[in-house]
């Protein structure tokens, strides 16, 4: 298991962007290396969702606290119907974050107007021009009062996101640990780990879920079929015993939903999904005027109700 440090996720980060592609791995490492700014977050094939779609678009590298984000287009990006798929997924990319694009053209058409390769030198001075836009872009963030640190391990702690006063899923929140999670909801500094699937907040209706949104087995050999679909609108869970479907737990109350997953390094960590809510229809067993009663059913589903921000303020007021 990687340690959780910044030179890790630097590390891995690079490797991510693949062996196929060569241009690519090209200017991204020039550029990271003639940037050398260890306070700048950058992320590789950084994935951005689509508002009102489930369409989802990966960056070639990106600069979230600058809101710039680098496309290196190779030949493949020359031709007439890419060109077009590279337009609308621009603009769907600025529609959704705001941030600026820009490109790099690692080809060049010659004489007989085919496609070739540039020099390397040729492309250094191109990549010199976008480095010294992306420093000019710092500079004056910076220069109106708002300093751009990176502090990796930030992200992990609850402090700082009780002090911002809300969470949101477009933010990508994730901690290592349920107990970091808990502590945004109340959970005492004193305690240790939580172990446990869900954890109910202490005078609401809210639980703060855990869920392995993918097949597993739990240590007792009961198979979980749980789901998130519908563009990341609705969780299905599904439980199974010997393969076979079998009548759910009740279903949880108002489920503020941080998933188990495995980050950048391979390391588990707990994503902030959103605030969900279980279906009506799938709460009780149904009961006819006979007296007959039809099981429950052996699907579970929750239905997104935030989208957007929520306010942690109401799990700290008697903290404040």
């Amino acid at each position: 298991m990687s340690e959780l440090n910044k030179d890790a996720y630097v590390l891995a980060s690079l490797r991510r962007i693949g062996r196929n592609k060569k241009w690519e791995v090209y200017v991204i490492t020039k550029m990271i290396h003639l940037l050398n700014d260890n306070n700048l977050e950058f992320a590789c094939q950084q994935c951005v969702k689509v508002k009102g779609s489930d369409k989802f678009y990966l960056t070639d590298l990106c600069f979230p606290s600058l809101g710039l984000y680098i496309e290196v287009n190779e030949k493949g990006h020359s031709g007439k119907n890419k060109k077009i798929k590279d337009r609308e997924r621009q603009e769907a990319i600025q529609n959704s974050t705001s941030w600026k694009q820009l490109d790099i053209d690692t080809y060049e058409y010659d004489d007989d107007k085919k496609k070739v390769d540039r020099t390397i030198e040729d492309i250094n001075k191109t990549i010199e021009d976008i480095v010294e836009e992306i420093k000019k872009r710092k500079s004056e963030i910076e220069s109106s009062g708002k300093k751009i640190i990176w502090d990796y391990n930030s992200q992990y702690n609850p402090k700082r996101y009780i002090k911002e006063g809300s969470i949101s899923p477009e933010k990508n929140i994730s901690f290592r640990y349920t107990k970091q999670v808990l502590r945004l909801f109340g959970y005492p500094e004193e305690k240790g780990h939580f172990q446990g699937g869900s954890w109910h907040i202490k005078g609401t209706n809210e639980i703060v879920w855990f869920p392995k949104l993918y097949n597993n087995v739990d240590k007792d050999g009961v198979e979980w079929v749980n789901k998130i679909k519908n563009n990341l609108q609705t969780i299905t869970m599904q439980k199974k015993v010997n393969g076979v479907p079998t009548e759910n737990p009740d279903l949880l109350e108002r489920a503020i939903v941080f998933a188990h997953q495995k980050n950048l390094l391979g390391q588990v960590v707990y994503r902030f999904m959103g605030v969900f809510e279980p279906s009506k229809e799938c709460s009780a067993n149904k009961v006819f005027k006979d007296g007959r009663t039809e099981t429950k059913s052996s699907l579970n589903v929750y239905h997104l109700i935030i989208e957007k921000e929520l306010d942690l303020s109401k799990y700290h007021i008697n903290n404040n």
